[in-house]
């Protein structure tokens, strides 16, 4: 997301608090606009989504707060993620409970957070559990392409190296 490869529009949200808190601006690192996406209201049930254009095996996500001085940033969150747009399962923890990944200490430290169990998704939103003054994030999904795993299991699969033992 950090360099462009993900396009603007691909990035939405359930609300956004002005044109220049956009969900576009919630990109790693981002300092377009005001810095970052930030809710219209910071109540439990916004989100931030990136739509990835097509199957991902996501590992992990990073995390930071709204920049240019505001002091705003979400200190846990959940994620959710979808095939389809339509149909969301949330991250479980160890236990099956949704899991609740901790979130930033101020507005400019990145957080990484990785899966222990990787996923495939197409889409993945984020939903700001707890935050410091108000509901803003910038996010980055870790991972890569299902056909680059595809193409390195066939390749492990066609392999005569013995790579188990």
């Amino acid at each position: 997301m950090e360099y462009g490869a993900i396009p603007d529009g691909s990035i939405t949200a359930s609300s956004y608090y002005h044109p220049d808190l956009r969900p576009l601006y919630g990109r790693l690192n981002g300092v377009r606009g005001h810095g970052s996406w930030a809710a219209t209201t910071s109540i439990i049930g916004q989100w931030l989504q990136v739509d990835l254009g097509e199957m991902k095996r996501v590992t992990g996500t990073v995390i930071q707060g709204r920049n240019r001085g505001a002091e705003q940033w979400v200190t846990s969150y959940k994620l959710r993620y979808s095939a389809d747009g339509t149909v969301w399962t949330t991250y479980p923890g160890s236990d099956g409970s949704d899991m609740v990944f901790p979130g930033n200490a101020d507005m400019n430290t990145p957080v990484t957070n990785l899966l222990d169990n990787p996923i495939t998704a197409r889409f993945v939103r984020f939903y700001p559990q707890t935050w410091h003054k108000h509901m803003s994030m910038r996010v980055e999904i870790l991972g890569c392409s299902t056909d680059s795993m595809f193409l390195l299991l066939s390749w492990l699969e066609s392999s005569s190296l013995d790579v188990f033992y």
